[in-house]
């Protein structure tokens, strides 16, 4: 007699993840058109600035514009040239991207609870969700372009669905202005060999002059590297990036969770006076190098986020000379970040600051450090002694007294 028993508290599989990757082309564009539906017959172009000069650049422009020759980033005047008389020139509507912006998260957050809604773009992991089990994978993408059409007003979406993050990126992209494409089961390998190694997405520019420089046309070159000489080439960080990308293992950088150190500040009322949002700057990158220090961590990376009074978030990443928890340099890309960020005109509610790559604290300073940076050094240890007694308020900035926040 043959028993077959199953060991007890062995854990269940990991389910594997099927992603959907939306785009949206000219969605600025797109946005005014889905709150203005007036507009659908009309040529037009969206600058940022300047709307009466022909000088200005075309941030965006409407279907029925870019059928008659006009693109992004042509000038004004060129574009009124090949359209003809009939173009308008229109500034961005914030309002209308806001609004669409909110019902396209509402709709993904109603299809699965892993998703992430950016400016122009979305990703959904839908594995087990209702809609994974109701429709066909041959069909998902149709479907929910379907959905987020009827939803949202946008109509050109460019749609990508596979089980690899990677690949479902660089199928909606070739999938622009608008269309679905569907990865097949087991068909993930076979179709990264036939991608161009210049789709690959977010390699450094200076990888991707790399990549031409050593003749590297398709991804399939790349297989035939391993990963030791992909990194000699490439470096450590885009080496290893590259590696994982034509093998379908990775993509857009992930969210930090466990390697990052973040702080927040939320605001009690709603602020849009320059020197008053600096101060909320400084204090929260403050907060996050505290975070730091009493972790124990260095970082080589710092990550600022906005939040606006009207719900819609903007984030800048930057990265530091070299791995440190010194509070003057945190505090110098954080507020590098919030001169290039901060351009509307809406008061703020929040600002995030996040310290990210971290690694242990091994006590090694920078060969070239003086008195200076000594004694900051020591300051800054003796504030976070006193802090990690007495609370973070103990010592605060002088220019957060003037802030009402949490």
């Amino acid at each position: 007699m043959n028993i077959h028993m199953t060991a007890t508290g062995s854990s269940r599989p990991r389910p594997k993840p099927l992603w959907v990757r939306v785009e949206v082309d000219q969605y600025a564009a797109q946005a005014l058109l889905a709150t203005t539906p007036a507009l659908e017959a009309l040529p037009f172009g969206i600058v940022r600035q300047r709307e009466n000069s022909h000088k200005a650049s075309l941030f965006a422009v409407s279907q029925c514009a870019r059928a008659r020759g006009a693109e992004p980033g042509m000038s004004v005047f060129i574009a009124r040239r090949k359209v003809g008389r009939g173009f308008r020139v229109m500034p961005r509507d914030e309002t209308a991207e806001a609004t669409t912006g909110e019902v396209l998260r509402s709709l993904c957050a109603e299809l699965t609870p892993e998703h992430d809604v950016g400016e122009t773009s979305a990703w959904l992991d839908i594995f087990g969700t209702p809609i994974s089990r109701e429709v066909p994978r041959s069909d998902l993408g149709h479907r929910l372009t379907s959905e987020l059409r009827q939803r949202s007003g946008l109509q050109q979406l460019a749609v990508g669905v596979s089980a690899s993050r990677v690949v479902a990126q660089i199928l909606a992209r070739q999938a622009r202005p608008e269309g679905v494409i569907t990865c097949s089961a087991g068909q993930k390998q076979a179709l990264l060999t036939t991608v161009d190694a210049d789709s690959l997405p977010g390699l450094a520019a200076a990888c991707r002059e790399r990549v031409h420089m050593y003749g590297i046309e398709g991804v399939d070159q790349l297989l035939d590297l391993d990963r030791s000489t992909i990194i000699r080439r490439f470096g450590k960080e885009q080496g290893g990036r590259i590696y994982g990308l034509v093998r379908g293992m990775a993509s857009d950088p992930q969210r930090v969770r466990g390697d990052g150190i973040g702080a927040e500040t939320v605001l009690r009322a709603d602020i849009n006076d320059e020197s008053r949002l600096l101060e909320a700057v400084r204090l929260t990158a403050d907060k996050a190098t505290h975070q730091l220090r009493h972790s124990r961590l260095v970082a080589r990376a710092v990550r600022l986020q906005l939040v606006y009074s009207d719900n819609r978030r903007v984030q800048k990443t930057l990265q530091l000379p070299a791995s440190t928890e010194d509070s003057a340099r945190i505090e110098a890309a954080s507020l590098a970040a919030f001169v290039e960020l901060h351009v509307r005109r809406v008061g703020l509610k929040a600002i995030h600051v996040a310290a990210l790559h971290t690694s242990p604290a091994t006590g090694q300073r920078d060969l070239f450090d003086g008195a200076r940076q000594h004694k900051g050094r020591r300051l800054g240890a003796a504030i976070t002694s006193i802090r990690e007694r007495m609370g973070f308020d103990a010592v605060v900035p002088a220019g957060s007294l003037i802030l009402d926040w949490d």
